[in-house]
């Protein structure tokens, strides 16, 4: 509980929520947390019986008429450059989703989660490159925060393997 409270005040430090904060995006962002926490938790659970190739294979079947058939209402064709940039996008998701329920085969969901708030710096400095995001001190104190709480997530699973 300790965990959850740290890594949900450190995400609040971060966004700073105010009244001019809650809007569709804000709400989008939520639900999208929600929908990834929901994620992980079955693809831990498929590993126990399934192999990470296998898992990713039924992703891309259930997804893809999800995605496609609503599609096709509004389809216009990428031009060469964007399918260059379409088929590096495509690669690198499908081997963050392999590696990632390979790493849910190995560990329990409580250690690999926390290890994926690890890209945070990388995201934090490609916002500040390229979309010249600002960032302020809040922002690495929230994270601080948070990552206290990944901390002893971590730890208390260490604890509970050894017992």
């Amino acid at each position: 509980m300790i965990a959850i409270t740290l890594g949900f005040a450190g995400i609040l430090i971060i966004i700073k929520p105010g009244a001019e904060i809650i809007n569709y995006a804000s709400l989008a962002v939520l639900i999208s947390a929600i929908g990834y926490a929901i994620s992980h938790s079955m693809t831990k659970h498929l590993t126990s019986f399934d192999s990470p190739l296998c898992i990713i294979f039924y992703m891309i079947a259930i997804q893809l008429p999800i995605s496609f058939f609503p599609a096709l209402d509004d389809w216009v064709w990428p031009s060469l450059y964007t399918w260059f940039w379409l088929i590096i996008l495509g690669s690198t998701a499908l081997s963050a989703h392999y590696c990632l329920a390979h790493a849910f085969r190995h560990a329990d969901a409580t250690v690999v989660v926390p290890m994926d708030f690890m890209r945070l710096p990388l995201v934090t400095a490609i916002g500040y490159l390229v979309y010249n995001e600002t960032v302020d001190v809040w922002l690495f104190i929230g994270a601080f925060i948070t990552l206290c709480g990944n901390m002893i997530n971590i730890r208390s699973a260490r604890k509970n393997e050894k017992l």
